[in-house]
């Protein structure tokens, strides 16, 4: 494996330098599959590892060996990063980049008591955090070692999670829910979803000006969870006077996605919580954390 600090520096000379290594590894290639080269040396599993890589990496064109373009690249989780290991995989978080895994800790964090590490998990790098908090509370329970609450990064929380993590488990699930994302609440005056009042009985939900919604929908998002698309009327929304803060739609009427009620307020709490003095200085009754490195 090549560490960054090893390679040269700037974008045009790394690009020189792959291809350089590029064209190493084709002419291997090329020479082991020659029909005078033995069967047996490109059935060894190194040797498919290499085959695989440059597959995924490189590309001939007019007989030159180029780097594939991040654009061209296969998915994460399937290309081959590296002919050294076949399940190391390219990950990336804010300005950090590496090919290998991500590794899972979780430790008691009690005050005054001995921090220990009570459970490890290393997984491919490209794996989500979040689709890891169950199997960790199953590991912990297995090992009885689970505790009534547990501290993690964002990427292992979602409102869904608050809630089955202490139905199955009687953890209480703690960590910092990301901010309502839409433009409406990063504009001022903006009418994002929690200004909108939803009546859970009726399956009707009230706009900012007093208009009710035509359609709820029971749907699923993209990630197969289960949400609810609510849609108002056409006319309501082509006449309003604060349309500008509400859609930017120019013909369509504004729509909502939500979670169902449990979920949907289990998301609303926490943002709330987020907000108070003992939520940010870590006054917290919980007894285990877990981040990821």
């Amino acid at each position: 494996m090549v560490d960054e600090y090893r390679l040269p520096k700037g974008i045009e000379a790394r690009q020189d330098h792959a291809q350089r290594v590029g064209r190493d590894g084709m002419t291997l290639l090329v020479t082991l599959w020659d029909d005078e080269s033995p069967i047996y040396l490109r059935q060894l599993p190194t040797i498919e590892h290499l085959r695989q890589t440059w597959v995924h990496q490189f590309y001939i064109d007019n007989e030159q060996v180029k780097l594939c373009s991040a654009a061209d690249l296969p998915p994460a989780g399937e290309r081959h990063d590296s002919p050294y290991d076949p399940d190391a995989r390219y990950g990336n978080k804010r300005s950090s980049s590496w090919t290998g895994y991500k590794v899972h800790l979780s430790e008691t964090c009690e005050d005054q008591e001995v921090h220990l590490i009570t459970h490890v998990l290393t997984t491919p790098v490209h794996q989500s955090d979040v689709d890891l908090t169950e199997p960790m509370h199953a590991a912990l329970e297995a090992k009885g070692l689970l505790t009534s609450g547990h501290i993690v990064d964002a990427g292992y929380v979602d409102s869904t999670l608050m809630l089955t993590s202490r139905q199955r488990y009687g953890v209480k699930l703690v960590g910092p829910i990301r901010p309502n994302g839409s433009w409406q609440a990063k504009t001022a005056g903006g009418y994002s979803l929690d200004q909108f009042k939803i009546n859970w009985k009726t399956k009707r939900v009230t706009c900012h000006q007093g208009k009710k919604s035509k359609s709820w929908t029971p749907t699923q998002d993209a990630r197969g969870n289960a949400v609810i698309y609510i849609k108002f009327s056409r006319t309501d929304c082509r006449l309003c006077p604060c349309r500008s803060l509400c859609s930017r739609c120019k013909t369509e009427p504004r729509s909502l996605t939500i979670r169902p009620q449990a979920e949907h307020q289990a998301l609303q709490d926490s943002r709330q919580a987020q907000q108070t003095e003992d939520w940010q200085t870590g006054c917290i009754p919980v007894m285990q954390l877990s981040i990821n490195t």
